[in-house]
């Protein structure tokens, strides 16, 4: 019990320290004119959504958005357009061979039940989650490339189990569709102890290759699964 709460307090710490740069830096961030680059338009993402507002607004030219996250082709093509929108995409879109991103630092608490939406590879399981990402985007011609790795630390917290009626570690699966869903209650970083689980320490990396006319090839690999993407 020392344990846990010894740990509870520098995690909770170290969100407060994370908190404390954002609101230092970000002023200071936001005075200065920083291009954007492949790594700013990841899927749900503000700038993706901006992209979005600006189709539904007429502003951009009609994409379809079933299958992200965009190459650098195709964020061009629409960042270009914007010379008009609040953002103005076409001033501050990068146009170097190589670009490095920003860094990004970020907390999940969640009291009673994992949830989360929109992050990724990121595992936000009951307690606090601590994560930060970064990378580098580019392009060689026709093919671009980004690399956007992202660390995370989840306290991730035992909680009442809605019963599934399996055993073992299925029994951390979904509580209704146990048997048809990649959707756990809480997930299990050890097949081997199903009754404690301690806090898991995941690097968690997802990269992107454009290829010419609109193709890509992505890769997300995740405390889930992993997915390989092949579109021409």
């Amino acid at each position: 019990m020392n344990e846990f709460h010894t740990e509870l307090r520098l995690r909770f710490v170290f969100s407060i320290a994370v908190a404390a740069f954002s609101i230092i830096a970000t002023p200071r961030l936001g005075a200065q004119a920083r291009s954007v680059s492949m790594l700013d338009f990841t899927t749900g993402s503000d700038y993706e959504d901006y992209l979005r507002v600006l189709q539904i607004a007429g502003k951009v030219p009609l994409y379809p958005w079933s299958i992200r996250g965009f190459s650098r082709r195709e964020i061009e093509k629409l960042a270009l357009a914007d010379s008009t929108g609040p953002w103005k995409m076409r001033d501050k879109f990068s146009s170097s061979h190589f670009s490095a991103g920003p860094l990004r630092l970020g907390t999940t608490f969640n009291s009673a039940y994992p949830y989360g939406a929109n992050d990724g590879p990121l595992w936000a399981g009951r307690g606090l989650t601590v994560a930060a990402s970064g990378g580098v985007s580019g392009y060689v011609g026709p093919f671009s490339f980004a690399f956007d790795p992202m660390a995370f630390s989840a306290a991730n917290r035992p909680f009442e189990l809605l019963p599934n009626g399996a055993t073992g570690p299925q029994a951390f699966n979904h509580g209704t569709f146990a048997g048809a869903v990649d959707l756990p209650q809480r997930f299990v970083f050890s097949l081997h102890s199903t009754q404690t689980c301690p806090s898991a320490q995941v690097l968690a990396s997802s990269s992107l290759v454009g290829l010419p006319y609109g193709g890509r090839m992505e890769s997300s690999g995740g405390v889930f699964d992993q997915e390989f993407l092949l579109t021409l």
